[in-house]
C-alpha cells in the first residue's frame, strides 16, 4: 500500500495526540449551568449519570436523579428545586469548592491539523453539510441555504484507523464509526439519528466492553438533537430515543435539542406531552453552558438522560483540555544538600491533579530517607515531605514511591544525598553521573527555571518546542560538567503545553512544561 506524505503527516499528528500527556474526559462537564434564557436545568427523576461529572459553577437538583461516580462543582452547595432526594452511589465522591478548569475558546489546533492533512472541507460561507458515517468511510453532501440535499450529489472520504476532519459549515451527522474519528466544525452540529460504533447495540448504543472505536464531535458552536422521526418527533413510532457513542464538545454553546415546543418558536406539537424518549449516551458531553434536553413546556418536552461514562475514552486525548495540570510532580528529582552525620535535611515533592481530588497511599522510601506521613487524604495538591537522615558516611540514592487512588497509578521520584563525617570538610559537589533535566515551577505563569546537569564537558543544547514540534526558543549551553540552571521567560508565547528538550552528546532528556496565563 502506498502512503502519501499527507497521510503520513496525519498519522504522526494523531500518534502524537495519543502518546501525549492525556487529560481526563468527564462524562459531563459545563463551564456554566445557566442557559441562554438565564435559567437553570436540574438533574431530576429519570436522569441517571454514571461517571465523573463536573461544572465550573453550580449544579441544580430536583426530585430523584441518580449519580454514580464523582460529582464535582466549584460552588459550596447544590441548588434545589422543590422536593429533592437524589441518590449518590458513593457520597465520598461529592466534591464542593473545586477550582475552575480553563474552558477552551476554540478548536484552532484541530483546524490547523485538518488543513495540513488536506482534510479541511469548505465550499463557502452559506453552505451547510450533511454527514453520514459508514464504518470506514464518510459521505458528505453540501447544499445552499434554500436548497434540499441532492441525493446523488455527494463526495466519499475514506476513514483510516485514525482520522481528523474539519467541515467549515453547519453539519448534520449520523451513522457508524469503525475506527478513530475526530469530526470538527466552527458552527453548529445537528444529530439527525444515532451516531454509534459499528460494534454497539443499535437500539440503546451500549458498546462492547473493550471496543476498539473512538469518536469525538467538536464544534465551536452548539450540538443539537434534531427533531426528526428517528429521534422521536411528535412521539412518532419511528423511534423514541437517540443513542450516541463518543465525546460531544460544544465549545461555543450547548448540547441541547431542537424545536422545544414553544408557542412563539414557530414549532408547536399538539401532542402533550411531547416526550421524545431517552438520550442514551455512552461517552461524554462538554458544553460551555448548560443546554435544554428536557423542558416542562406544554406539559413536557424533550428527552430524559441516561448518560454513562466509557472507560475506553476516559483518558483519550482529543487535543482539548490537555493544558490542565494532571498528575504533575515537581520537582522531578529531590537533590539533598551534603550534610554531616547526625544532621538531617528536608525537601518536599508537590503532586497536583486538577481533574479529581486524589488520595495518596503506599507512600514509601528507603533508608536513610524518611517520610513523615504514610497516607494523604483526598486533595487537589499534596506536599510529600521527605527527610534525608543518614547515620553513616556515603553517597545515597533512593526512591520515593506512592499510589494515587482513582486509576491506581504508581509514581516514583528519584532521591539523592551525600553524608560526611562529623567535623569533616564538606567536599565539593561531585560531578553528576548522568544527564538530568528538571523544571520548577511547573505549571507556571510566564517564567520558570530549568535545571540541568552534564556529566562531562560536551556540546549541549536546550530547545523549547510546542505540541506540534515547532521550535519556540533555543538555548546554547555552556559545555561545562556539573549542575546548571537557566530561566525561560515565556511571556511572548501563549497558554499551552510545551516541551523542553535537552541534548548533550548522544543523550537526551525531555520535560513537559505547562504554561498557564
Amino acid at each position: 500500500m502506498n502512503i502519501t506524505a499527507k497521510q503520513l503527516l496525519l498519522a504522526i499528528l494523531l500518534l502524537s495526540m495519543a502518546s501525549a500527556p492525556y487529560a481526563l474526559n468527564y462524562m459531563y462537564f459545563s463551564d456554566t449551568e445557566v442557559t441562554v434564557l438565564n435559567q437553570r436545568i436540574p438533574f431530576e427523576t429519570g436522569d441517571t449519570l454514571d461517571g465523573p461529572i463536573r461544572t465550573n459553577e453550580q449544579f441544580t437538583l430536583a426530585h430523584y436523579p441518580v449519580f454514580y461516580g464523582y460529582v464535582i462543582q466549584s460552588a459550596d452547595s447544590f441548588l434545589t428545586e422543590g422536593w429533592t432526594n437524589p441518590h449518590f452511589g458513593n457520597p465520598d465522591l461529592l466534591v464542593f469548592g473545586a477550582p475552575t478548569l480553563p474552558w477552551p475558546e476554540n478548536a484552532n489546533w484541530h483546524r490547523e491539523q485538518a488543513i495540513a492533512a488536506d482534510h479541511y472541507l469548505d465550499q463557502g460561507d452559506t453552505m451547510r453539510a450533511r454527514v453520514r458515517l459508514n464504518g470506514d468511510s464518510m459521505r458528505v453532501w453540501f447544499a445552499g441555504p434554500n436548497q434540499v440535499f441532492d441525493s446523488v450529489s455527494y463526495s466519499d472520504y475514506p476513514l483510516g484507523d485514525s482520522s481528523l476532519y474539519w467541515i467549515q459549515a453547519p453539519i448534520e451527522v449520523s451513522g457508524t464509526v469503525s475506527g478513530t474519528l475526530i469530526l470538527c466544525t466552527s458552527l453548529d452540529a445537528g444529530l439527525a439519528d444515532n451516531t454509534l460504533y459499528t460494534s454497539s447495540d443499535p437500539v440503546n448504543g451500549r458498546p462492547d466492553y473493550l471496543h476498539p472505536e473512538k469518536f469525538a464531535l467538536i464544534t465551536e458552536g452548539s450540538i443539537v438533537i434534531l427533531n426528526t422521526p428517528a429521534n422521536g418527533r411528535e412521539n412518532s413510532s419511528h423511534g423514541s430515543h437517540i443513542a450516541l457513542n463518543g465525546l460531544y464538545v460544544a465549545l461555543g454553546g450547548s448540547f441541547t435539542f431542537a424545536e422545544q415546543n414553544d408557542l412563539d418558536s414557530g414549532y408547536v406539537c399538539e401532542c402533550a406531552p411531547d416526550n421524545r424518549g431517552y438520550i442514551f449516551l455512552w461517552g461524554g458531553i462538554a458544553q460551555r453552558q448548560a443546554g435544554y434536553t428536557h423542558r416542562s413546556n406544554r406539559t413536557s418536552t424533550g428527552y430524559r438522560k441516561y448518560y454513562r461514562g466509557d472507560r475506553n475514552l476516559t483518558y483519550w486525548s482529543t487535543g482539548l483540555f490537555s493544558d490542565v495540570a494532571e498528575n504533575v510532580i515537581e520537582p522531578a528529582t529531590l537533590e539533598f544538600d551534603t550534610i554531616s552525620i547526625g544532621q538531617h535535611d528536608t525537601l518536599a515533592v508537590r503532586f497536583t491533579n486538577a481533574f479529581v481530588p486524589l488520595r495518596l497511599t503506599d507512600i514509601t522510601v528507603n533508608q536513610p530517607f524518611l517520610v513523615d506521613s504514610g497516607e494523604l487524604s483526598e486533595a487537589w495538591t499534596h506536599d510529600i515531605r521527605v527527610v534525608f537522615a543518614p547515620t553513616t558516611e556515603g553517597t545515597y540514592t533512593g526512591t520515593l514511591s506512592f499510589r494515587a487512588v482513582f486509576r491506581q497509578f504508581t509514581f516514583t521520584v528519584p532521591l539523592h544525598g551525600v553524608a560526611v563525617g562529623l567535623g569533616a570538610e564538606r567536599p565539593a559537589s561531585p560531578l553528576p553521573d548522568r544527564l538530568t533535566l528538571s523544571v520548577y515551577p511547573n505549571p507556571f505563569n510566564s517564567v520558570t527555571t530549568l535545571r540541568y546537569s552534564l556529566s562531562r564537558a560536551e556540546h549541549a543544547e536546550l530547545l523549547i518546542v510546542d505540541v506540534n514540534g515547532r521550535q519556540v526558543e533555543r538555548f546554547g549551553l555552556a559545555a561545562v560538567a556539573g549542575e546548571h540552571s537557566l530561566t525561560w521567560d515565556a511571556r511572548a508565547v501563549g497558554t499551552g503545553i510545551y516541551f523542553a528538550r535537552l541534548t548533550a552528546g548522544a543523550g537526551m532528556r525531555t520535560e513537559k512544561l505547562l504554561l498557564l496565563k
